[in-house]
């Protein structure tokens, strides 16, 4: 290929290149229980333009997550009990982190299809707080 020909061909990819860039949101925000920042626990973000995301939730219950596409997603929030010491009193090494208190939610957060929580994704930084409210 002749240079004019590598630089015609960039030239064409780059506005596309810049418009999927321009498509990516940030979103962050604080997940609460009953007005209670949950301590630890995971979001799923199942976007309608495909992809499937999720993020932490940090010690003092807020998220930040990045490359989400805009448009609508369903939510779901997880927060998993600390493992159980066995009989030997030993905790077990599971994978994930887990806080001596967690604050636990109903089980029907944990599920896209059961846990009523939708957002509208339109600005490329958006601020979404998820006040769970039973």
């Amino acid at each position: 290929m002749t240079f004019y020909r590598i630089a015609a061909i960039c030239c064409c990819l780059l506005p596309l290149l810049i418009g999927c860039a321009d498509s990516k949101s940030e979103l962050k925000g604080t997940v609460t229980y009953k007005g209670t920042p949950l301590n630890s626990g995971s979001i799923l973000f199942q976007c309608d333009a495909g992809p499937v995301e999720s993020v932490d939730i940090q010690g003092d219950g807020t998220y930040v997550i990045s490359g989400l596409p805009k448009g609508s997603a369903k939510i779901s929030v997880q927060v998993s009990k600390p493992p159980q010491p066995g009989p030997d009193g030993v905790i077990t090494n599971e994978p994930g982190t887990y806080e001596p208190n967690p604050v636990l939610i109903p089980q029907k957060y944990a599920s896209v299809d059961t846990s009523g929580l939708t957002v509208d994704i339109q600005e490329s930084q958006q601020t979404f707080d998820i006040a769970l409210p039973e």
